[in-house]
């Protein structure tokens, strides 16, 4: 019966149920501990190697640049260089530089190529490199067709292959045959094993490699930093050669121009004779001077901004997928195209992962790559909307809004200007010109500088701390920490089994629920029928995986109460035959019948042992075996099957002849007598009627060992005619079900049940509130 749902249970009614359960719950245990053993013991180790880098937020100096600089800075900025650590194109780029994907043959030939790029154009596959002459040389295809053309020691760009052949004596008619690998779970593998943290408080970047090859996972963590290094200043680069270009082109023009103003004044002023200009028109000069050196700045500021908007343009327009590179720009932090980006790598990974098993040509693949164009296409327009209506855009209305501004201030000074005589006012905008001009000259070739000041910082914002070492130890599996998991692993499984186990159970375990369940008087409880409990107890760990015998093939129990008189199990019969002679006080008890609830459940110990209990006290004991279909007391008593209950009621024998003395005194014993087909019928007899009437006469006591309820009806016929029916249910094995059924086919029959003996409960039973002692010495 489940003790857990009867009523509310509690601690220690938990700890009852596992105690019961202890062997199980250790036997899981243990299987757990082994099991983690052999999977941590056996286990590949795991080596970890870690670069350190310090990646800086590095503000341009040019202030239009910084507005669409791809370091621009935003709060998620380390964040976003964390993730660029990590993605596609960089383990691309650390797969290229390993040369991972390319096989050649001849193997010599791996070493000619000092580079090979792969990109997402890039298709696995099988080519040929041949040379045509000392320094040229054709690619082929698999199928034969000519890719391109290319020379020795150049690089080769066409359908998606990107190389640079080195051979040292390259000449006509020399050959390389070359595979490139599906790299598709190489660049997933990579990532996998890739880990990017940053330490906290600190702007380091901590980038990890693990595998279990420690030299290649050094290499690998080397060239992760290396690869998104070279790959983060291009853009740099190329936008501070931009600006610089601009700048040196801008200097050049406004050198000739002082150059030009300079001899104009000389000429005005001996021309006009005028050798110095008023206080207050050199200061408004200079005001104006000021405003003309502000719009300058202004202007390169949007020159600068616009070369990067152009080159953004231009790698949006271009026919490659370079422009995904531009997602993780700070510059386009919009949802619409975060979202899109993630649908794109989902797609991508499902991709990888089925290239691992199918070809480009698969109809899966196909499907997927339809369904990458779309979104491809779609993060294209929404990188073209966010150009104009993000901070780059932005800052190009700010930039022309106030460039305006100082236009019409100037146009409002040139005005004011207009006011002054026309002699001196030729000289005054000379003098204008030349000092806007010697201003600009000069922000010009500050400016210069700065950029040349920024385009060497660029390379050092990011700065690699800690190259990465080659591991000496693994840092996995962890053979202690895996241990004490697996305990504690093993103790939950088991704690949780023997819980589930018993919220399953069906059966009855103790006293109370006897008594709880059936509302009859519990009258005996026999302990479990182990021969010999000292020696069991000391023995228990080989016991456990030892199953017990059926209860009747413990036959040196059925004369345990008289050569181990102070066993508990025997004790436990002298109070069974106490509880059965106080439940009928007052009331005639000569004869016991003694059933169960279905077969194999210690019913023939039982009538033996209490025959013989009831023989010990001086009373003439009559032991009956009515189980006419599966009888053993003849066996145990070694004596003849015939003549016995079924031969007097066929009038083959007389009850007199059929009654045999035993080797117990007072103890008689009544077999069952020939197999007969109709036994039902037989008991159902006037004869058997006859045959109870005198066994009642002649002896104090008969014991009727009866087959089980649910199997026949013989027990319900009998228990009308006999003084006392008692019901055996077998301890944690009975089924609650079986035992209602039975109860209720016997009080339909009008068998009044008169108690109940438990069979076979253990010795430290449910709860630990049945323990058998030894009571006497």
């Amino acid at each position: 019966m489940n003790r857990l749902f009867e009523k509310d249970a509690t601690l220690s009614e938990y700890l009852g149920v596992i105690l019961d359960r202890k062997w199980m719950v250790l036997t899981i245990v243990l299987i757990t501990v082994v099991i983690t053993a052999i999977f941590t013991f056996t286990a590949t180790p795991v080596y970890k190697a870690t670069t350190v880098l310090r990646v800086r937020y590095q503000p341009s100096i040019l202030g239009g640049s910084e507005a669409f600089s791809y370091y621009y800075w935003s709060p998620n900025f380390l964040d976003t260089e964390m993730e660029v650590i990590k993605s596609r194109s960089i383990a691309l780029g650390v797969i290229s530089k390993l040369k991972s994907a390319l096989l050649t043959k001849p193997s010599e030939w791996n070493d000619y190529f000092i580079e090979f790029n792969i990109t997402e154009d890039t298709r696995p596959g099988n080519y040929k490199v041949i040379f045509i002459d000392d320094s040229d040389f054709n690619v082929l295809a698999g199928d034969g067709s000519v890719i391109g053309s290319g020379t020795n020691g150049e690089r080769f760009k066409s359908d998606g292959l990107d190389f640079i052949l080195k051979h040292p004596s390259g000449k006509q008619g020399l050959s390389c045959s070359f595979t490139i690998l599906n790299f598709y779970p190489m660049v997933s593998d990579l990532r996998a094993r890739t880990s990017v943290s940053l330490l906290e408080g600190i702007d380091l970047v901590q980038v990890s490699v693990f595998g279990s090859d420690p030299d290649q996972i050094t290499r690998e963590a080397n060239l992760l930093t290396k690869v998104y290094m070279e790959n983060s200043y291009v853009a740099e680069k190329e936008q501070a050669k931009s600006t610089k270009e601009f700048i040196e082109e801008q200097l050049e023009k406004t050198k000739e121009t002082l150059a030009e103003l300079e001899e104009r004044e000389n000429e005005l002023m001996i021309t006009e004779g005028i050798y110095d200009i008023d206080v207050n028109l050199s200061k408004m000069i200079s005001n104006i001077s000021d405003l003309e050196a502000q719009k300058l700045d202004l202007e390169i500021q949007l020159y600068a901004l616009n070369s990067e908007i152009e080159r953004t343009l231009k790698i949006l327009n271009s026919d490659d997928d370079s422009f995904l590179d531009l997602v993780n720009h700070p510059i386009y932090t919009n949802k619409n195209i975060t979202d899109a980006y993630h649908r794109y790598l989902t797609a991508t990974d499902e991709k990888e992962k089925l290239l691992e098993f199918y070809t480009e040509e698969h109809p899966k693949i196909e499907e997927l790559n339809a369904e990458l164009i779309t979104i491809k296409n779609n993060i294209k327009e929404l990188l073209y909307d966010s150009l104009y209506t993000g901070n780059a855009g932005y800052k190009k209305r700010d930039l022309e809004d106030k460039i305006g501004e100082l236009e019409y201030k100037i146009k409002q000074c040139d005005t004011e200007l207009e006011r002054y005589p026309a002699k001196s006012l030729s000289l005054v905008r000379t003098e204008r010109e030349k000092m806007v001009n010697e201003n600009m000259y000069n922000l010009l070739l500050s400016k210069y500088q700065e950029v040349k000041i920024e385009e060497a910082m660029r390379k050092t914002y990011i700065r690699v701390i800690d190259p990465a070492v080659k591991p000496l130890a693994p840092i996995g599996p962890k053979h202690r920490r895996n241990m004490i998991m697996g305990m504690i692993l093993g103790v939950v499984l088991g704690l949780l089994s023997s819980i589930v186990l018993e919220l399953l159970d069906n059966t009855i375990h103790t006293p109370e629920e006897v008594e709880r369940f059936t509302k009859l008087p519990l009258v005996g409880i026999i302990p479990k029928p182990i021969a010999d409990y000292e020696i069991t107890q000391k023995n228990k760990f080989l016991n456990i995986f030892r199953r017990e015998k059926p209860l009747e093939e413990f036959e040196d129990l059925f004369f345990n109460i008289i050569e181990f008189p102070k066993t508990p199990f025997s004790e436990s019969f002298r109070t069974l035959r106490t509880n059965m002679l106080s439940t009928m006080v007052g009331k005639k008890l000569n004869s016991i019948l003694i059933t169960s609830v279905d077969r194999n459940e210690g019913k023939t110990t039982i009538c033996t042992n209490l025959a013989i209990s009831f023989a010990l006290t001086g009373r003439k004991t009559l032991l009956i075996d009515t189980d006419l279909r599966k009888s053993e007391h003849h066996r145990i008593f070694k004596v003849k099957r015939s003549p016995g209950i079924s031969d007097i009621c066929l009038k083959e024998t007389v009850l007199k002849k059929a009654i045999r003395k035993t080797s117990v005194d007072n103890l008689f014993i009544l077999t069952s007598g020939r197999r007969i087909p109709n036994p039902a019928e037989v008991l159902e007899s006037e004869i058997m009627n006859d045959v109870i009437q005198q066994i009642d006469r002649e002896f104090n006591i008969a014991i009727f060992d009866s087959p089980p309820i649910l199997p026949v009806s013989d027990p319900m016929i009998l228990g009308k005619k006999i003084d006392a029916t008692f019901l055996i249910i077998l301890a944690d094995v009975s089924l609650i079900k079986s035992i209602d059924l039975a109860i209720s086919s016997a009080e339909s029959a009008g068998v009044k049940l008169k108690g109940v003996i438990l069979n076979a409960m253990s010795y430290e039973s449910t709860y630990g509130k049945y323990k058998y002692r030894y009571y006497y010495e």
